[in-house]
């Protein structure tokens, strides 16, 4: 069974700070799993995220801007 934990430390415990190379390494690929990550798609999520959290509280609200703008629309053309 692999362990999913992290392999490094957290604290010094009031001592001197030092990090061993296993940390340094798993450091490393957890930043380049993060810099993999912020692709278009990424960015396309984060969009989207954005989006519903500003629509999603004003739900009704955004409905009736819609529906009457549809409505405008329709007497327009």
């Amino acid at each position: 069974m692999i362990d999913a934990r992290p392999a490094w430390t957290t604290s010094a415990h009031g001592r001197e700070a030092h990090t061993r190379p296993a940390e340094l390494r798993e450091l490393g690929e957890h930043l380049g799993h993060c810099q993999a990550e912020t692709g278009r798609m990424f960015f396309l999520q984060c969009v989207g995220e954005v989006l519903y959290r500003f629509l999603a509280p004003r739900m009704i609200s955004v409905l009736l801007a819609l529906l009457l703008l549809i409505g405008i629309a329709a007497q327009v053309w």
